[in-house]
């Protein structure tokens, strides 16, 4: 009786680990598809970058650092930094886009498929999980000073085309640290 128990308990254990493992990794296996359509969503939501806006660009680029190796050794830690990303990106299209003259329809498609992916990341992490505060800030000050360009331009058409080219090119390094993941052990 003992023993049988105790099988029991070691399948439910073995399986139930791995079905939470699958479930995370499930989500990365996803996350590429989820990137390369979150930067397609961005082209088709505003077309080519307006000629007019070439004299307002934005300076303002990712802080790289917090995507360092070093940083990065962990699947908790990935998963926490692009969780902090995906709040960014999301609070920063809560605005006002009303003079962004982006197609509402693919607005709302990429915001939709912003906020799944940080539900199922949400699934990965426990709500008690640390990061380390350096990155965090850096994440929070590069999409504070992106909230303080809009508002500075008065959330104008050249404003909202640069923030939609740095996410473009922010999605790209998604991508790169997504691939990291796969690498990692669990």
């Amino acid at each position: 009786m003992a023993t049988t128990a105790l099988r029991l308990a070691c399948l439910f254990v073995l399986f139930g680990t791995q079905a939470f493992c699958w479930k995370c990794m499930f989500s990365y296996n996803q996350q590429h598809t989820t990137n390369t359509d979150c930067i397609q969503l961005l082209e088709q939501m505003g077309g080519h970058f307006p000629l007019q806006c070439l004299s307002e660009k934005m300076t303002i680029k990712f802080p790289h650092k917090v995507l360092i190796d070093k940083h990065l050794q962990t699947r908790r830690s990935i998963q926490l930094t692009l969780n902090n990303i995906f709040h960014g990106i999301n609070n920063i299209l809560s605005k006002n886009k009303d003079k962004s003259g982006w197609d509402t329809r693919k607005s709302d498609l990429f915001k939709l498929r912003l906020e799944l992916q940080n539900d199922i990341l949400g699934k990965c992490l426990s709500k008690h999980m640390v990061q380390k505060r350096g990155r965090v800030l850096q994440i929070k000050r590069y999409f504070k000073k992106i909230e303080d360009f809009l508002r500075e331009k008065e959330y104008s058409l050249c404003a909202w085309e640069n923030v939609r080219a740095e996410l473009k090119n922010l999605f790209v390094h998604v991508d790169k640290i997504t691939a990291k993941i796969t690498k990692l052990q669990i």
